[in-house]
Order: structure tokens, then C-alpha cells, then sequence
């Protein structure tokens, strides 16, 4: 039997390529519908990391408003 490698709530055509923009732009949109779904209200948008020579491309990351991994109303209140 194979290994599950991603959680249940991660989809299957998940992007292979999370530091790409569109897959960056699919994380940050997975993160808030995860939150919401559970009765938090995350900010996580997009924003470009910059140029690495190595890979010869533009690199994205997923920035939010989350504390510790967890939404900051949860850990408020």
C-alpha cells in the first residue's frame, strides 16, 4: 500500500512547484480556505522572494498573519 504523503485537506492537483507563483497563489488561497473552513479568518498572500541564479528563476512565498503555525484569534481568544 503506498504512503500518503500530504495531509486529507491537501487536493491532489495540488502544484508540484509551491515557490512558483501560481503555486504560491494555490497554497495561500489552501491556507485560508483551511482556516475558514474551522471559523478562522487567516491573511496570506503572495509576495516575490526574489531572483536566485541557481535555479534561473523568480522565486514566491506565502506570508500571513498566523502566529506559532496557528490563526492569531485562536490564540487570542
Amino acid at each position: 500500500m503506498a504512503q500518503q504523503m500530504c495531509p486529507a485537506y491537501m487536493p491532489e492537483n495540488l502544484a508540484r512547484d509551491l515557490c512558483s507563483k501560481p503555486g504560491a497563489e494555490q497554497l495561500a488561497a489552501l491556507l485560508r480556505n483551511y482556516w475558514r473552513s474551522r471559523g478562522y479568518e487567516v491573511k496570506a498572500s503572495v509576495v516575490e522572494v526574489g531572483f536566485f541564479q541557481q535555479a534561473r528563476t523568480v522565486v514566491y512565498a506565502v506570508r500571513s498573519d498566523m502566529v506559532n503555525a496557528l490563526p492569531k484569534g485562536m490564540i487570542n481568544g
